[in-house]
Formats: structure tokens, sequence, C-alpha cells
């Protein structure tokens, strides 16, 4: 069942591959903003450097505005993957409702067989865009990031 589920990412590997690389952006810039607050707080404020404070928040500030360009990029452009991921799977469905048996439909209600494919494929189309984010950013990245910090303690 995986493999027919991944099959639908092929055509769109490309924009995957997009998606996935400012999604590990956007983690690293996560992971970042404990280093360079903890620097601040461990090394410069206690030495007095005012200056260097301030050229750590100005550098936080653009890593904070380049965290909010990534994720809307995320957010677009996974967004464009799952619907186009929907879309292929809708006509892999409608293309086996057509093959059904006539008696299939007399016991089947239209609306309700419409309603449910509509619905349910709008569910599996946000699932492959937020859980490959999901299991990118929070799962893989998050976990090195987190261990890497800890070893810095």
């Amino acid at each position: 069942m995986f493999k027919k589920f991944i099959r639908y990412y092929r055509p769109y590997r490309k924009l995957l591959s997009f998606v996935l690389s400012m999604v590990v952006l956007f983690s690293l810039i996560e992971l970042s903003i404990p280093i360079f607050t903890r620097y601040i707080l461990n090394d410069l404020i206690p030495d007095k450097n005012i200056t260097a404070v301030m050229w750590v928040a100005c550098l936080l500030v653009v890593l904070l505005l380049f965290y909010a360009l990534l994720h809307y990029l995320v957010g677009y452009y996974g967004h464009m993957l799952g619907i186009s991921i929907e879309n292929g799977m809708r006509l892999s469905a409608f293309e086996k409702l057509q093959k059904l048996s006539f008696s299939y439909y007399d016991v089947n209600k239209t609306g309700v067989i419409m309603a449910r494919l509509t619905s349910d494929l709008h569910e599996v189309s946000e699932m492959a865009h937020h859980g490959i984010e999901e299991i990118t950013a929070v799962s893989v990245m998050m976990l090195l990031g987190y261990l890497y910090l800890i070893q810095l303690d």
C-alpha cells in the first residue's frame, strides 16, 4: 500500500525536494535560535559587550524574517504538492469507479460515494503534504538538533 502511495509523489519529485529542503532550512534556523540566545546570555551579557549583543540580536531578527519566509514557502508549495497529489489520486479513484459494475451503484448511493471520496482524498492530500514535512522537520532534524544541543551542555 505504501508503494502505491509513493507513486503519486514521482511526478512531483522536484517540488518535493524543494519543499523538503525548505523544511530542513527552517528546522536549522529553529534549532539555531537557542544557540544564539545561550551565547548572548552566557557570554556577551556577563562580559557587558553591548555592541556584540546588538549585532547578534540583529542577526536573530534577520534569521527570524528568513524563517518566516521559509515557513510561507513550505506552506504554499507544500499545499501545491498536496493538491497535485490529490488530483492524481482523484483521477485514479474515478477511473476505478467507472470500472465498477452497475450493481455496485444499485446498492450504494452515488452522493455518499462522492462525498466520502472527496473528503477522504482531501485528508490524504493533507497528510501527503504535512506528513512528509513533519517527518522531516520534527522527527529527523529536531531529534538530531536536540542531540547536538544536549552535547553542547
